[in-house]
C-alpha cells in the first residue's frame, strides 16, 4: 500500500508572497460556495484576451485554494473551468512552441504563466484526492469512487498536458512531474480505479479514457522523445499515443525471472528505466506492448496497402509523414532500445557554431559573398587574411559565431552545449560547424534541442550533412533579362561516392522541379536544373541537379 502525501513540482505553483497582488489577476477573493457562483466567474472571463482570461482562471483556483466548498461544487467548478482553459492555452501556446532558443523574455513569462496554471489545475483536482480518501462520510461508496477516479485521472492528465507543453517549448521536463504521475496511478490501482471510465469532453479522440489512458499516453509521448521531431510530428505523437494507450497494460513485476527490460518505479520521479542491481518491490511494474507492436506494423501494412491515414485513424497528414512517423516510432514504443538516454556534460573540446546563409558562406569559403560578374569572378580581394587586408576589410569579413562545448561525437554528427545567452537557433535550422577552432566548417542540421534553464544551458544534437561544402552562387533563369534576380549564396556538396552526384543545399523556397538556376562555382557560370529534394529543413532544401551548360 502506497501512503498518500501530496506532492509539489520543484519549479512550484503560483503562491502568494508577502506584498503582492491578492492574486495574479490584483481582483479581490470571492467565495465560490456553489456551482452558480463558479458558472457566473467562468462567464466574466475575457476570452477575446486568452492572458487576461488565464489570469482569471488563476484567481479563480486561488479562491477555491482560500476557502474550498463542498468537493462535489469543488470539482463542478473545476470542470467548467477547464473548458475556458484549455482555448485559453492553444492560443497562448502559440507564442514558443517550436520557437527559437533561447526564448525571447515576453515568449518565456507566456510559457511560465501556461505551464504553472496547469499545474495549479493539477494540485486543484489533487486536493480533491486528497479530500476524498479522507473524508468518506460524504458520499456513498459508488459516488465516491467516481469522483475519486475523475479526480485520479484529471491529475494525470494535467501532468499530460505540462509534459507537452514543454516538449513543444523545447524546454528541460521540471523535476517532480514523474512522480506526480507516478503517485496517482499508484493510487489509481490501489483502489481499483485505474480502468474505471471517466467522461472527457474537450479531447478530440472521442474516446472512452480511464486513469490508465493518462498514464499510458504519458509513457508513450516520454519514450518516443518528442526533442527528436517538429511540432506537428509531436502534436500527432501526443495524439497516437491517446488513441492508442489501450492497447498497452501495465503489471508488477512479481520476481527476478520474470524481470524486463525496462521497468517503472512507481515510488521514483522517473519513468521507464533499466531495473538497478536486480532488485525487485512492489512498486515495480512493467509495460507490455505486444498489442501496440502489433497495431503499428498491421498500421503500416495498410499505408504500404493503398490505406489513408485517415481511414485507419491517424489524424489529418499526408501517407509519406505517416510511414515516416511511424517508422520512428517503432523503435520507442516496441521498447527495441534505451527510452532516454541521459545527457553527458563532460567537456571535449570546443566548437564554433555559425547561422545564417550568408554567415556561413563566410565562414566556408573563407570570404564574404559578393555577386558574381558575367564570368563568374568577384572584382575584389576577398581573402580573410588579415596580413593581406586593411582593418576595414577584415572588419567586413567577420561573422558572429557562438561556442559550445562538444559533449560527444561520431561520424555524423555532435552533441553541443553552451551557455544561454548567445544567438538564437531552432530545431531543424542548418547550421556551420567547427571543431577545430575556425579552421574548417561543415554544415549539419539541428536534430534536437533543449532548454535547460535550471543549468543556465542550451543543449542540441547536430546532424551533419555529408561532404566538405564548398560556397557558390544561385540565381533562378525565370526572370526576365532586364529585371535579372541578384545572385544568393548556397553551397555544393560533393557526390558521397564515385556513382553519386552532387547536391546543392539551397534557402527554403528555392526548389522547383526541373527548375533553372544559374551557378557560379569556382569562377565558372553553368546551367542548371533541380532535379529533386533530397532533405528539407527549416531554412534549407538539398536538391540533386543536371548540369546543362557550362561558361568558362
Amino acid at each position: 500500500m502506497i501512503e498518500y502525501t501530496p506532492t509539489q513540482f520543484s519549479t512550484g505553483v503560483y503562491t502568494q508572497k508577502p506584498g503582492q497582488p491578492s492574486s495574479p489577476s490584483g481582483a479581490p477573493r470571492v467565495v465560490i460556495a456553489d456551482l452558480t457562483t463558479g458558472l457566473r466567474m467562468i462567464a466574466a472571463l475575457p476570452n477575446d484576451f486568452p492572458q487576461k482570461a488565464l489570469l482569471g482562471i488563476r484567481h479563480m483556483l486561488d479562491c477555491l485554494v482560500e476557502q474550498p466548498p463542498e468537493i462535489g461544487v469543488y470539482l463542478d467548478v473545476l470542470e467548467q473551468v477547464r473548458v475556458s482553459l484549455y482555448p485559453c492555452c492553444e492560443s497562448l501556446g502559440e507564442r514558443y512552441r517550436d520557437s527559437s532558443l533561447p526564448l525571447r523574455e515576453r515568449d518565456e513569462e507566456v510559457f511560465q504563466h501556461v505551464t504553472q496554471t496547469l499545474r495549479a489545475m493539477g494540485k486543484a483536482y489533487e486536493y480533491c484526492v486528497q479530500a476524498l480518501l479522507h473524508d468518506r462520510s460524504a458520499y456513498d461508496d459508488q459516488a465516491r469512487a467516481r469522483k475519486l477516479a475523475l479526480a485520479l485521472y484529471r491529475v494525470m492528465y494535467y501532468s499530460c498536458a505540462i509534459l507537452c507543453e514543454y516538449y513543444a517549448a523545447r524546454q528541460e521536463m521540471p523535476k517532480g512531474l514523474w512522480q506526480q504521475i507516478n503517485r496517482h496511478y499508484a493510487l489509481a490501482e490501489e483502489h481499483g480505479l485505474a480502468q474505471r471510465i471517466v467522461p472527457e469532453p474537450i479531447r478530440e479522440e472521442n474516446q472512452d479514457v480511464c486513469p490508465a489512458t493518462a498514464y499510458l499516453a504519458f509513457l508513450l509521448i516520454e519514450i518516443a522523445n518528442p526533442y527528436n521531431y517538429s511540432l506537428n510530428d509531436q502534436q500527432t505523437i501526443r495524439y497516437l499515443a491517446w488513441r492508442w494507450a489501450s492497447l498497452v497494460s501495465i503489471h508488477p513485476v512479481d520476481s527476478l525471472e520474470d524481470a524486463p527490460a525496462f521497468v517503472i518505479d512507481l515510488k521514483e520521479d522517473k519513468g521507464l528505466h533499466q531495473p538497478r542491481n536486480g532488485m525487485v518491490s512492489d512498486s515495480v511494474w512493467h509495460p507490455n506492448i505486444t498489442f501496440l507492436t502489433e497495431k503499428i506494423r498491421d498500421t503500416q501494412t495498410q499505408l504500404a496497402n493503398g490505406a489513408t491515414p485517415e481511414q485507419l485513424g491517424l489524424g489529418a497528414i499526408s501517407a509519406t509523414r505517416a510511414r515516416r512517423l511511424l517508422g520512428r516510432l517503432l523503435t520507442p514504443w516496441s521498447l527495441l532500445s534505451s527510452p532516454r538516454r541521459f545527457r553527458r556534460f563532460a567537456t571535449k573540446g570546443e566548437a564554433r557554431v555559425t547561422l545564417g546563409f550568408e554567415s556561413m558562406y563566410t565562414a566556408i569559403a573563407n570570404e564574404t559573398f559578393r555577386q558574381p560578374d558575367s564570368t563568374g569572378k568577384k572584382s575584389a580581394i576577398t581573402s580573410l587574411d588579415s596580413d593581406l587586408l586593411p582593418p576595414s576589410e577584415v572588419a567586413h569579413h567577420d561573422f558572429i559565431y557562438d561556442t559550445w562545448d562538444v559533449i560527444d561525437y561520431s561520424v555524423n554528427g555532435f552533441r553541443l552545449c553552451r551557455q544561454i545567452a548567445g544567438q538564437q537557433t531552432a530545431y531543424s535550422q542548418l547550421i556551420a560547424v567547427s571543431s577545430q577552432g575556425g579552421a574548417r566548417y561543415q554544415l549539419g542540421k539541428v536534430s534536437w534541442l533543449i532548454q535547460d534553464n535550471e543549468e543556465d544551458c542550451l543543449n542540441l544534437g547536430v546532424s551533419m550533412l555529408p561532404g566538405e561544402p564548398q560556397g557558390v552562387a544561385v540565381r533562378s533563369l525565370t526572370a526576365t533579362r532586364g529585371d535579372r534576380e541578384p545572385y544568393m549564396p548556397a553551397f555544393r556538396l560533393p557526390p558521397p561516392t564515385s556513382n553519386g552526384e552532387a547536391m546543392l543545399v539551397l534557402p527554403k523556397g528555392t526548389f522547383a522541379a526541373s527548375r533553372g538556376l544559374s551557378l557560379v562555382y569556382n569562377e565558372k557560370v553553368s546551367r542548371i536544373n533541380l532535379q529533386k529534394v533530397i532533405q528539407r529543413g527549416l531554412d534549407f532544401e538539398v536538391a540533386s541537379y543536371l548540369s546543362v551548360e557550362t561558361t568558362a
